[in-house]
């Protein structure tokens, strides 16, 4: 036997005797969990856990009243408390629960925070995750991994499609790779998600709709459209759940939503279409930038996002106001272009002093183009106003 394979038997071992050093007990959200030095927990993921179990329930008041119910798994799950909050705060909508890793302390650790927050029916599995899901029926799949997703997208639209019962599942997956998706590491972008990046001020919506559009090329191939519920990027990640809906002519329609943003610096035009443009519409210049492709469809499902509003207001969550804010932000994007500006950035191109932002957004709503915050950046407006109207309210 083989180095590498001596590895990946020890790893399968199950009679390793070590056991967890627990650290301590938290409460996150409505549940308990033991935390162990062997295992890894990031307390910096609540509000993404928060906002994702928001999304669960959301996905139990519109959908699954028509549809099955959820069988959960969880494929990264360490410590288990993402897909723990996911069966307890929505139990009601959650079926069934696995939990997958493949560090074998992770295990043992899990089970005893499945018995603390009395899920003693559901299953922790030591298994790789894209192994895992081989044959199974899981219509709702948790992807966050360290890094890029992108790795494991084919191996789960395969899962989904391998049961002709499942006619509509759900994608969850977090990037933790923003500086590649946002062009600080332009090529490494290029190798893993096939697109340009940009790294300019709206990179952080370009990167969300990179990573949208890698999604949308997995599930094509496997005759599964998709739909982004939210999407969004906080901190050192970007997150989206999608709904898949199966069929030929529902994957053909996605391919009308990918495309280009070409972005114009002498005088700040951005235009989005099929192709990327070769000089500005504007100006004609002709040392434009350029990102994609990319998804240049929606990025949040109204419906959805006002369902995840009303569950916030019946749960105590610590971040709950935050999360208010958050998500009505998220709701104001909808319908708006796939790009922002940032307000900052526009005084220094334009040559003006800055203006304050609300003052900005009244100037371009009062002249008739719908303007709104957005979540991507404090200081970025999304609008509805070509770049000359924008200049003129400066």
């Amino acid at each position: 036997m083989n180095d590498k394979n001596k590895e990946i038997d020890n790893r399968n071992n199950k009679t390793d005797n070590k056991s967890n050093k627990i650290n301590k007990m938290i409460s996150e959200g409505s549940v308990k969990i033991k935390l162990s030095d062997d295992v890894f927990y990031n307390p910096h993921m609540e509000l993404c856990r928060d906002i994702s179990s928001l999304a669960v329930g959301a996905i139990g008041k519109i959908y699954t009243p028509n549809e099955e119910k959820l069988r959960v798994c969880d494929g990264f799950s360490a410590t288990g408390i993402r897909g723990i909050r996911y069966a307890v705060e929505n139990k009601d909508i959650v079926e069934s629960l696995t939990l997958v890793d493949a560090n074998q302390h992770a295990i043992s650790l899990m089970e005893e925070n499945l018995k603390l927050n009395n899920l003693r029916t559901y299953d922790a599995v030591q298994d790789d995750i894209v192994h895992h899901v081989y044959g199974k029926e899981y219509n709702f799949i948790e992807i966050d991994p360290f890094g890029t997703p992108r790795p494991f997208l084919d191996a789960m639209m395969y899962s989904f499609r391998s049961h002709n019962k499942i006619k509509t599942a759900y994608l969850s997956v977090t990037a933790t790779d923003p500086a590649v998706l946002c062009g600080a590491h332009y090529k490494a972008c290029l190798k893993l998600y096939h697109s340009i990046p940009l790294d300019n001020f709206f990179c952080h919506e370009t990167g969300i709709r990179i990573l949208l559009a890698n999604i949308s090329w997995s599930a094509n191939q496997f005759d599964f459209g998709i739909e982004p519920l939210f999407s969004l990027s906080h901190r050192h990640y970007m997150k989206t759940i999608i709904r898949l809906k199966r069929g030929a002519k529902y994957a053909t329609e996605n391919t009308n939503h990918t495309g280009y943003i070409t972005y114009c610096p002498k005088c700040l035009r951005i235009m989005t279409d099929k192709l990327p443009f070769r000089t500005c519409k504007t100006c004609g210049n002709r040392n434009i930038q350029v990102a994609g492709p990319l998804w240049l469809g929606e990025i949040h499902n109204r419906r959805f996002i006002t369902a995840m509003l009303d569950i916030n207001k019946e749960r105590d969550y610590k971040n709950k106001e935050k999360l208010d804010k958050l998500i009505r932000l998220m709701q104001g994007e909808v319908g708006m272009p796939p790009y922002y500006y940032n307000t900052h950035q526009l005084a220094k191109q334009i040559g003006k002093p800055p203006v304050k932002i609300e003052q900005l957004i009244k100037c371009l709503n009062d002249n008739g183009y719908l303007s709104v915050k957005t979540h991507f950046d404090p200081i970025g407006i999304k609008t509805k106003a070509n770049i000359d109207t924008i200049k003129k309210c400066f």
